[in-house]
């Protein structure tokens, strides 16, 4: 009698194991990565700010099966990231059992830059002409291409640029600009007069700015930038 009434119990276990795993109340063992995965992918996105068709992301599989299942996921950035080529999502759960995991993606943005039509030389002043569009992975390019003609016309290259190659605006100078090396007019206010003489830029700068000079006599003094040609110094 007792065999048979453990026969009976284990084959009774072994029909309400399913039930049971399937309830409801019963906890989940693990985490599902394609959630984790889709949750940071639909943050890339709006975090990029652009249309569906101007980006790419892929996330890489995330290693959260072994923690706790959560509904309440929160992806972040980590301190010091940015959007990127190449860039790390923090993800945290904020339910009962609080977990944090990073996950690495690969992003690609899509949009139009200014690559230059032909050579440009050092002094040339940038124009229509000399301009052409481009599409490709913004993210892959230097910060400060230009992405606006209006960023570029009108400004004088400060190096060369070869055909074909992105325009940055580190490599333009403004009309206003005086740019290191540069022979510039100083000017001195007093009471009653004003003494104007030449020096030399140390330092670039833009109107309001205020870079080293040295004077013909070779003294090093600082002045503030009006224009592409002078230099205020103070008394």
């Amino acid at each position: 009698m007792l065999r048979f009434s453990a026969l009976y119990l284990l084959n009774l276990a072994a029909f309400l194991a399913p039930a049971l795993a399937a309830s409801p109340d019963s906890p989940r063992l693990g985490q599902d990565p394609v959630m984790v995965a889709n949750a940071v992918e639909s943050f890339i996105r709006n975090l990029a700010g652009v249309s569906p068709d101007n980006i790419e992301v892929s996330v890489q599989a995330p290693r959260v099966s072994q923690l706790p299942a959560c509904d309440r996921i929160q992806p972040y950035l980590p301190r010091h990231q940015h959007l990127r080529a190449r860039m790390t999502v923090g993800v945290r759960c904020t339910g009962a059992q609080a977990w944090t995991t990073f996950v690495p993606a690969t992003i690609r943005r899509y949009g139009y830059y200014y690559v230059a039509k032909q050579v440009i030389r050092p002094g040339d002043v940038i124009t229509h002409d000399l301009l052409a569009t481009r599409r490709g992975d913004l993210l892959s390019l230097p910060k400060d291409v230009v992405l606006d003609e209006a960023q570029a016309l009108g400004h004088f290259a400060m190096q060369r640029i070869a055909a074909g190659v992105p325009v940055s605006r580190r490599t333009l100078r403004t009309p206003n600009m005086i740019r290191r090396g540069q022979t510039v007019r100083t000017q001195i206010y007093g009471r009653g007069f004003v003494a104007t003489s030449q020096a030399q830029a140390l330092q670039n700068g833009k109107p309001g700015a205020e870079i080293k000079i040295r004077t013909s006599g070779g003294k090093i003094i600082t002045g503030v930038v009006l224009n592409g040609h002078t230099v205020h110094v103070p008394m």
